[in-house]
């Protein structure tokens, strides 16, 4: 059983993370916003599913059967949410 301080200390850690985290979102929603605006220039389509196959490889590759289907879907929802950022136009976060 977790005593109250360790889960205090476990969710101390997690919080450090958890900015970590809304820092690199962040950053990666500037080259998101960045590369939508050179799919447009180009008149490319914002959906690349060459791309989104080879970014679930790479992050799902070498990790855990316990791990691997969380990884997946985390990474499928971070590219739900840049495609709808790219094709919303946005100029600011």
């Amino acid at each position: 059983m977790i005593r109250p301080m360790e889960l205090k200390e476990l969710r101390d850690r997690l919080d450090v993370i958890d900015k970590e985290l809304e820092e690199q979102f962040a950053a990666r929603m500037q080259v998101v916003r960045a590369i939508g605006e050179y799919k447009k220039r180009c008149g490319i389509a914002t959906f690349d599913a060459a791309r989104e196959a080879q970014v679930l490889a790479m992050h799902t590759d070498g990790q855990s059967e316990e791990i691997k289907p969380y990884m997946e879907e985390f990474f499928k929802a971070v590219m739900d949410i840049s495609k709808e950022y790219q094709d919303s136009g946005s100029k600011d976060l």
